[in-house]
């Protein structure tokens, strides 16, 4: 047998060596995620699922993916991934389902590594989201500047009759994976009802006041693509209708900036939402 020419023999020996250093998805997935479960199939990660006073509690969470794509961004290709969590007993199998917990989420932005493969480019493996242990479903990608995409969602909670929900925007800021939180929904109308005798409210005066505390608002956000970015991103506008105060909102818009500093949207000062 003739032995192979020295470029050829070369080549042989390189391959082996840059498959090694081509990380698959799974692979990179798997060094944010070592834990798997194998009865759920899941990654297995840590968040802060509820708070003892002001001490949070840190509890399991069965992770899979929700929602990924590959982007084409000015920087090149970008696989954005979006995990979304149950809180888990791992002693027992158990879902914890219990009120107090929240869901959790992680996010993962990608690049393509020299040589094949991806690396990390911005990762958190462990964000709050949700509420009976349980994070939402069904994230989507938007593009939210120039060169910037991120994940949106909405959540949304009932305690006692008094609902609230928020906008949920997560993207790549950098190196570091930004959480906004814009206020998304209010209704009381559960605890007030129609503010009559039958709800409690037996006097007149008790009824007029009651209808000046019932709010019944909810929003959509809207990212405004043709405007100029602040700090790389669009502004958004927040969109609300509804009534609160006596008072009707018919596609109401506030607008909802990036603040640098903070690298998160805040949520508009004016907005009813607020309270």
């Amino acid at each position: 047998m003739k032995p192979l020419p020295l470029a050829a023999t070369l080549l042989a020996l390189a391959l082996p060596l840059e498959m090694a250093h081509a990380n698959s998805i799974e692979q990179v997935l798997r060094q944010h995620y070592p834990r798997q479960h194998k009865a759920h199939q899941c990654y297995l990660g840590k968040s802060t699922g509820y708070y003892q006073g002001d001490k949070p509690v840190s509890l399991d969470y069965c992770m899979k993916i929700d929602k990924q794509q590959t982007v084409d961004t000015p920087a090149g290709k970008r696989h954005y991934i979006l995990l979304r969590g149950d809180a888990i007993d791992l002693k027992t199998g158990e879902w914890l389902s219990s009120h107090v917990a929240s869901g959790a989420v992680g996010m993962l932005v990608l690049r393509p590594k020299a040589g094949g493969g991806w690396e990390t480019e911005a990762a958190n493996t462990g964000m709050s989201a949700g509420a009976f242990g349980s994070a939402p479903e069904k994230w989507t990608l938007q593009q939210f500047g120039p060169g910037s995409w991120g994940f949106v969602n909405r959540e949304s909670d009932v305690h006692q009759g008094y609902a609230g929900g928020d906008h949920l925007i997560l993207l790549a800021a950098g190196n570091k994976i930004s959480f906004s939180r814009i206020p998304a929904l209010s209704d009381n109308t559960g605890a007030l009802g129609d503010c009559s005798a039958d709800m409690g409210f037996e006097t007149a005066a008790a009824q007029r006041d009651c209808r000046k505390r019932a709010v019944n608002l909810d929003s959509r956000l809207h990212i405004n693509r043709n405007a100029t970015p602040t700090a790389g991103m669009y502004p958004l506008q927040l969109i609300v209708n509804g009534t609160a105060g006596g008072k009707r909102y018919r596609n109401q818009a506030y607008p909802v900036l990036f603040d640098a500093k903070q690298q998160r949207f805040l949520p508009p000062k004016n907005s009813p939402l607020n309270n």
